[in-house]
């Protein structure tokens, strides 16, 4: 699968200036498989940057995307590109068509709760299915 030199922000998002194809990052084809990777040219390794997803995803971390993995479900977590920033951040639907957005480090980062209007702004880029970083 393909790296790219782009970081998402775990924290109120950042414009991408550039994107810089890195050297891959090999996974098991049955850990892929038990992690219903819908296809792997839909995988792509991006950068988180920010501490609003800590302490399950750090700054600098390396996440892994299934880009084919766009529909939400609940307590998930996500990138997403809301308003030309891209985030890294943990999705909740609101009853009324709506979305909340949500940060793991929530009290420095609160929930963000958007009107059906506003969600509808989000473009989800795909769901993150591993990461990893320092210990």
């Amino acid at each position: 699968m393909s790296r790219r030199a782009v970081k998402l922000a775990a924290g109120n998002g950042k414009l991408v200036f550039e994107d810089e194809e890195l050297p891959p990052l090999p996974f098991r084809a049955d850990w892929l498989r038990g992690r219903r990777v819908t296809k792997h040219a839909n995988l792509v390794i991006v950068y988180a940057e920010g501490d609003s997803m800590e302490p399950d995803i750090r700054d600098g971390d390396a996440v892994l995307l299934d880009m084919g993995q766009r529909e939400i479900v609940d307590g998930q977590v996500y990138a997403i590109d809301y308003g030309g920033h891209l985030r890294v951040k943990r999705l909740q639907k609101r009853w009324d068509g709506g979305l909340i957005i949500l940060s793991d480090n929530n009290e420095k980062y609160p929930p963000e709760s958007l009107p059906p209007d506003h969600a509808s702004h989000i473009m989800v880029l795909g769901r993150v299915i591993w990461r990893g970083g320092s210990v």
